[in-house]
């Protein structure tokens, strides 16, 4: 699955903030991130709602929805993950796990002007920790873990 399969929507709650967007292949259509906290589950399902509105999208209009999966808070994660694996059955679409570590170093291999590189990627967690892991990422491929994630003391 690729997000030039169509319009789709995307629910991470997996980080401090959570977002919530609707996408039509790398176009933004709608997109809102929580600015206080946790979300919760109302948030989520508002957001949802409301970005329909904003994006002119339906639910039936979409071809496939794309979750979050962590690292982040267990309760968190949950919230999302339980709300878009609901929604995916109910619609019958295809759900996709994004990790966020692997997005943020295919984030970086595309702003990267060599076609493979190395990446450590560092992203902040609970009790003063830092989520990290070392990806290679070749030209138009997936990342590939070169040190596995892992919680960690900053430096």
């Amino acid at each position: 699955m690729t997000a030039s399969s169509g319009k789709f929507l995307l629910v991470d709650t997996s980080d401090r903030i959570a977002m919530v967007g609707i996408y039509d292949g790398d176009q933004v259509l709608a997109e809102t991130r929580s600015g206080h906290g946790r979300p919760t589950l109302s948030w989520v399902c508002r957001s949802i709602s409301e970005l329909q509105d904003s994006a002119e999208t339906r639910l039936g209009d979409l071809k496939f929805l794309a979750c979050g999966i962590g690292p982040g808070g267990f309760t968190s994660l949950r919230i999302g993950m339980s709300i878009m694996k609901a929604m995916g059955q109910a619609l019958g679409i295809p759900l996709v796990g994004v990790n966020r570590l692997e997005a943020a170093a295919m984030g970086r291999a595309i702003l990267s002007p060599s076609p493979s590189a190395k990446f450590l990627v560092r992203l902040p967690a609970a009790q003063n920790l830092e989520y990290m892991a070392i990806y290679r990422v070749d030209s138009g491929k997936l990342p590939v873990s070169l040190r596995p994630p892992a919680a960690l003391p900053p430096d």
